[in-house]
């Protein structure tokens, strides 16, 4: 009996911990990476912006299917080693992403030249909170390396 206590406790931690919906976690990643503070960070060398925005697959669970987009496009959830190999000298990485009911805390770290000696970044780190049907960010800090 104990046992069954147990495994249920595990299932519903990990069901309550992915309780909120692809729907607010886009909203929250697209509210993070649309702002102002992080835009001059994507703009290339020469002053042009990237094509797409790549995103490191980061080490905890986290939906890589979500509809968000950058520069036009689908942000492209990645590896590390596709990075490299399709070419995303720059990419996104979340630190931190934690939804728990009406609050949201994120940490972005964006690469610049990532896969050089000469790789710079840029920590982003947001308070967001949902007002109706809406995430807004309540705060937020950025850190340049």
């Amino acid at each position: 009996m104990k046992r069954y206590l147990l495994i249920f406790t595990i299932l519903m931690g990990a069901v309550c911990s992915y309780a909120q919906s692809k729907s607010d976690q886009a909203q929250v990643l697209q509210q993070c990476i649309d702002l102002p503070s992080i835009q001059s960070s994507y703009i290339k060398d020469g002053g042009a912006k990237p094509e797409q925005l790549g995103i490191l697959v980061p080490g905890f669970a986290f939906p890589t299917d979500l509809t968000v987009t950058k520069f036009g496009k689908n942000v492209r959830f990645l590896s590390k080693s596709d990075l490299n190999a399709e070419g995303f000298t720059d990419y996104l990485f979340i630190s931190k992403f934690e939804v728990k009911g009406s609050i949201a805390s994120v940490t972005l770290i964006y690469y610049r030249n990532a896969f050089s000696n000469k790789f710079s970044s840029a920590q982003l780190n947001i308070e967001l909170s949902k007002s109706g049907d809406t995430w807004n960010v309540v705060n937020s800090n950025i850190e340049k390396n």
